[in-house]
């Protein structure tokens, strides 16, 4: 799963693949930054869409979340990771109480 963004709501993110203990093969996304980076020394921040299929094709899934809260951002993002083969997936805190 790549999270689409490597700032402030990708980690809080985060802490929902740490609550469902999904953190294998977990990539963050963010074209703006250097190659090779490391968020907390553990998760590779993928910085071009080349790396990106390659996550995709590798690890046999195309699954992707919005780490971003900026509209515009989130729309440019998702349009990217579309475009490299990921299909937009959602997730939610097995703490999250909707009523």
């Amino acid at each position: 799963m790549i999270v689409a963004g490597a700032g402030g709501h990708a980690k809080d993110l985060l802490e929902i693949f740490t609550q469902l203990n999904q953190l294998e093969n977990l990539y963050f996304f963010d074209d703006t930054g250097n190659s090779n980076q490391k968020l907390f020394d553990r998760f590779l921040v993928l910085n071009n869409l080349d790396a990106v299929k390659k996550v995709f094709e590798e690890t046999l899934d195309s699954g992707f979340v919005l780490g971003t809260g900026s509209p515009k951002l989130r729309f440019e993002l998702m349009k990217k990771l579309v475009s490299a083969g990921g299909v937009l997936t959602s997730i939610q805190s097995p703490y999250a109480r909707i009523g």
